[in-house]
């Protein structure tokens, strides 16, 4: 896998619980579970804080960095477990292939296979490494 520019491939993390706003504490909460199951597992990760001074929200932007293959299993396996831990729990992973406009899917629901969540996650990844809806290099 090669990412669009120099070194791992970069994929927006956004968390969220489907009845509350993402500043409120059980929000903030879950996020901060995803961040420590990300490092348990030494999954790379970056917090890009990108709030105006005195906003509420998220603690800052989750970036995981994907170095191959290997890594989208360790981060699917993350994910799902996450999910399952509270029904109204919900992600949305964001990728830039380089050609501005970014790719987005929202994943949400407690009994989601760790084939589906695979299967979206490859996708979007596709798209940032130059391959179609099949796996097959674009165009």
């Amino acid at each position: 896998m090669e990412a669009v520019g120099a070194g791992p491939l970069r994929i927006g993390v956004y968390t969220g619980l489907s009845t509350l706003p993402p500043d409120d504490e059980p929000s903030r909460v879950a996020a901060r579970e995803l961040i420590d199951d990300l490092r348990a597992e030494g999954v790379p990760y970056r917090l890009e804080d990108e709030q105006v001074a005195g906003a509420k929200g998220q603690l800052a932007d989750l970036v995981v960095l994907l170095g191959g293959p290997a890594s989208i299993g360790a981060v699917v396996r993350i994910f799902r477990l996450w999910l399952e831990r509270d029904r109204r729990r919900w992600l949305a992973l964001t990728i830039d292939a380089g050609d501005g406009a970014p790719r987005t899917i929202k994943i949400e629901g407690d009994a989601i296979s760790e084939r589906t969540l695979h299967d979206a996650v490859q996708r979007l990844v596709g798209h940032a490494v130059g391959q179609d809806e099949s796996g097959a290099p674009s165009p």
